[in-house]
């Protein structure tokens, strides 16, 4: 994707690399590679501060279906996939088996933490 007034600064760029010394363009070279890494991390942070949980609080009185979608809407970020299996058997000991609704929930309060402790346990390492 062009940037605005790329060509220009390119030229910029280039007129000041032909009046430096070898030494001094690594010296350039370096400093806008250290730059361009902190700009990177940066953006990481950025990415992982957008990527936090909504902070939806429990309601006294929720279904394990409306558990479900709240966790889902609060924690956005964690691939439903990694949920699905565990979801629906929790959701079968509440509705099959007669498990009580508020023991469903707080599992699947602590399942949607741990899944997001993974996910950000995974966007750390990729950080590094």
């Amino acid at each position: 994707m062009p940037v605005a007034g790329a060509g220009a600064d390119a030229r910029r760029i280039e007129k000041i690399l032909k009046q430096l010394s070898p030494g001094d363009r690594e010296s350039l070279f370096a400093f806008a590679e250290f730059l361009l890494a902190r700009s990177t991390a940066d953006k990481l942070d950025v990415q992982q501060e957008e990527q936090q949980p909504k902070g939806i609080e429990r309601p006294t009185e929720e279904s394990v279906i409306g558990a479900v979608k709240r966790l889902r809407e609060n924690y956005f970020m964690v691939n439903p996939d990694t949920l699905l299996h565990e979801t629906s058997e929790l959701m079968q000991s509440h509705m099959l088996k007669g498990r009580p609704a508020v023991e469903v929930i707080d599992e699947l309060e602590r399942l949607f933490e741990s899944k997001y402790k993974d996910y950000t346990d995974s966007m750390k390492g990729n950080a590094e």
